[in-house]
């Protein structure tokens, strides 16, 4: 009997964490972008100054995008949790007993998106400020800091796959 790719448990449960979290990241950039609803109304901090693009360097938005971004990817988990418990109870039975069994784990993870992952993305702004100006452009700028940024986690991702192979 062949089962489909697509009736796994894998590709359900991806299906619903990607959707998840696309749901919540558009939800979220959409409540902070200014011609909707509070965007223009927040404080601004900047780290340092960008001439051309105000959105780089800004210590409050970056920060309030991942603490309004992780509790509502959470809430769309738990009703994805609600939706698939009419079907095999895939997702529930899954993914909700691997957070019961390793509770600090989660939680570390929870915290370390909320609080560090905007002060890698605000290092990515300032390596692009610093060094992704394009000449050609007087108002453009490569994103060089995010993509150095995944270059090394990537780098340091085989460096520790190569590792633990011996």
């Amino acid at each position: 009997m062949k089962i489909s790719f697509f009736k796994t448990e894998g590709f359900i449960i991806g299906a619903y964490l990607v959707s998840a979290f696309l749901v919540s990241a558009i939800s979220t950039s959409l409540i902070l972008e200014s011609n909707y609803v509070f965007g223009d109304n927040l404080p601004k901090y900047y780290l340092f100054e960008n001439p051309f693009n105000d959105r780089y360097g800004n210590v409050i938005e970056r920060y309030l995008f991942f603490i309004l971004f992780t509790p509502l990817f959470l809430f769309v988990c738990y009703i994805f949790t609600i939706i698939d418990s009419s079907r095999k109870k895939v997702f529930k039975n899954s993914v909700l007993k691997e957070v019961k069994k390793d509770t600090g784990l989660w939680m570390f993870t929870i915290l370390f998106i909320m609080f560090i992952v905007p002060l890698f993305l605000l290092l990515g702004d300032y390596i692009t400020v610093s060094v992704g100006y394009m000449g050609w452009r007087s108002d453009s700028y490569f994103p060089t800091g995010h993509l150095a940024i995944l270059g090394l986690w990537i780098l340091l991702q085989i460096v520790i796959g190569l590792n633990s192979k011996k």
